[in-house]
């Protein structure tokens, strides 16, 4: 595709997203902060089948499974032990059987409340529950010091559908970089101008074309935020801690993806940051399976017209039920395809059927080298060397399908306010995407980019 072509496209784009401001808006979104209570549930299958060509899984098969696995780009790292400040474990990974990383001992059962009589064993023991109001069930969290021969035995006793329902308590991570990719973040000391900044310099900034004319509800799973940053001065952010007490998390990941999403947020916008991250290292944060559900529960208590999910990890029938069931009310999860390689096998959640995949591209639209590939993939968007916000009253210059997925996260509910009809706003951003790669639906880029 040549300059020329690719420049009319991206204004055809621009010029697309500026006319929204001119339809009729339905009266249940002219108080764009209000939700939007006639969504529907999910028509992603349906667009996915009826809207261009179906992906290429050219590169999908080309691998086998015994090559993904001895592929150097694919590789999670190593389990962890987070102490508290008496030297005792606050938290204990695991590498589990099937290459995963999960917390000691710890499962986690959705079910109704009945259902826990039939885990009454020694070795299993109640550490926490919570009712989860979007999904309609419990959530237990269980510590089981049962052997995995007995405990495939009490498995194998439980009903069928119980049986789903339990599940190790999985450790998701997040989508920032890869972990050997040296170039991960630049400092920059100018600040994040965007065209609902009130500085005097941003007067003088060419507008940002990008940002939304309604306000919207967007939710994020993340670490915490860091409000006191400019670029959030134009929006409202609400914060809720899902972390117990000793562990702890910095607040540089959640406030980078915030950063973006305020970028293309209009002002009054409401973000609802669900914080379960912890800490694994300066580079690595990472989220339970329990503290996810908990985090998903929450923003789905919010009425959000989407949910950012920079995170990844295994698949999971728990994990897939949860969204499958927030899917129903109608909001729409927008996750990072993953950065463990093109070779990499599906990371999860972004590969559910319910759920919009985003990969990274670069500058000059290339993919991001450590990108996940496959036929999950969705969409593109701009996530090696971004600017955004960055808890020192800085920006930085971040990298991974991390950044990539808040851009398509601000474009959905976008177009979810302009809309009103979630199937009309889904297909509006395929119609809208610059078709990259192979003609069609790929597994590289998708169905194309949104920049």
């Amino acid at each position: 595709m040549s300059n020329v072509t690719f420049l009319a496209i991206f204004l055809m784009l621009i010029t697309a997203f500026n006319c929204y401001g001119q339809i009729a808006i339905p009266s249940q979104v002219a108080r764009p902060i209000t939700p939007i209570i006639e969504k529907l549930p999910g028509e992603l299958t349906r667009i996915r089948e009826t809207v261009k060509n179906p992906v290429d899984t050219t590169l999908a098969n080309a691998s086998s499974l015994l090559d993904k696995a001895s592929d150097p780009l694919y590789a999670l790292p190593d389990a962890i032990t987070i102490k508290q400040s008496n030297g005792t474990a606050a938290l204990k990974e695991i590498k589990t059987p099937d290459g995963f990383l999960a917390i000691e001992k710890e499962w986690v059962l959705v079910a109704k409340e009945a259902d826990i009589k039939a885990l009454s064993d020694p070795d299993i023991q109640v550490v926490e529950k919570h009712y989860l109001q979007a999904i309609g069930q419990w959530m237990y969290t269980l510590r089981i010091t049962a052997n995995l021969e007995k405990l495939s035995a009490i498995r194998d006793s439980l009903p069928a559908e119980l049986q789903q329902q339990l599940t190790r308590n999985y450790v998701y991570l997040s989508q920032t970089s890869n972990p050997v990719d040296t170039s991960r973040r630049q400092m920059d000391s100018a600040p994040l101008l965007t065209s609902s900044s009130h500085s005097p310099s941003a007067e003088l900034a060419k507008p940002d074309v990008k940002t939304c004319s309604l306000a919207s509800r967007v939710g994020m799973i993340d670490t915490p935020i860091f409000e006191s940053h400019e670029a959030f001065a134009h929006i409202d952010v609400t914060q809720k801690n899902f972390l117990s007490k000793p562990l702890t998390n910095n607040t540089v990941h959640g406030t980078a993806v915030a950063g973006i999403l305020a970028q293309r947020l209009a002002s009054n916008s409401l973000i609802f940051n669900a914080s379960v991250f912890y800490e694994r290292s300066q580079v690595s944060q990472g989220a339970t399976l329990a503290n996810l559900l908990e985090g998903l529960n929450y923003l789905a208590e919010q009425n959000v017209d989407a949910i950012n999910m920079s995170l990844s990890g295994p698949e999971n029938e728990v994990l897939r039920l949860a969204l499958a069931s927030i899917d129903k009310q109608g909001i729409q999860v927008i996750a990072a395809a993953g950065n463990n390689g093109p070779a990499a096998p599906a990371a999860y959640p972004a590969a559910y059927l319910s759920t919009i995949a985003v990969t990274a591209v670069d500058s000059e639209h290339q993919i991001y080298r450590w990108a996940n590939q496959g036929s999950y993939i969705d969409f593109s968007a701009p996530g090696v060397s971004v600017e955004t916000a960055h808890p020192t009253l800085r920006t930085s210059r971040e990298s991974g399908t991390s950044m990539a997925a808040p851009i398509i996260t601000a474009y959905y509910a976008c177009a979810l306010r302009h809309r009103a009809h979630r199937g009309d706003a889904l297909t509006s951003l395929i119609e809208a995407s610059i078709d990259m790669g192979k003609e069609g639906r790929d597994a590289v880029f998708g169905y194309g980019l949104l920049p």
